[in-house]
């Protein structure tokens, strides 16, 4: 079995009406499930398969005007239809849907959109936060009660390469 790719912002296709899966980041190959009428014909050398092209380009045709509402049926289908080719994955939704939420909650920089802030800011709101709390700042506390963000600033953290204990070191709360 392969190994999935992971698809960074940078190497991501930004287009109108693009799907994205969330697991790896892919918005360029994707596998649909469509029943498709073959026709058979036994030919002197064997058996010949093909697809009907006049059936064929009409379920493109209408793949294409529909795929918002083929992604909210795929979501809510117990076999759904629609996989990302990379990872497998069925979970997928419209790459637009995703940043929007990403700029409506204020996202400080994520997987998802790639947005992320400044170095510095991040730095001084960590330090901040770990001040006020006298150094007793962990993992699960970032995630949770982050005063600055919903999700915290760890995704942002690990864009940037800093750890929680080095920004602890830097706020005078030494954990050695």
């Amino acid at each position: 079995m392969r190994e999935a790719t992971v698809f960074q912002p940078e190497n991501r296709r930004s287009i109108e009406k693009n799907l994205y899966c969330p697991y790896c980041g892919n918005t360029n190959q994707w596998q649909i499930d469509l029943r498709l009428l073959h026709n058979l014909q036994l030919e002197s050398g064997g058996i010949s398969i093909a697809l009907d092209p006049s059936r064929v380009n009409k379920v493109i045709d209408a793949v294409s005007k529909h795929i918002e509402r083929m992604v909210f049926l795929s979501e809510d289908s117990n076999r759904p239809f629609l996989h990302c080719a990379n990872c497998s994955n069925a979970d997928i939704d419209l790459q637009e849907a995703i940043l929007e939420m990403c700029y409506n909650i204020g996202c400080p920089g994520c997987f998802h959109c790639g947005n992320w802030i400044d170095e510095d800011e991040m730095r001084d709101a960590c330090l901040a936060c770990i001040s006020q709390n006298n150094g007793s700042v962990d993992e699960d506390f970032c995630f949770t009660m982050c005063p600055h963000y919903d999700y915290g600033l760890e995704e942002v953290r690990q864009h940037y390469a800093v750890t929680l204990q080095e920004l602890k070191i830097a706020a005078g709360y030494d954990d050695g």
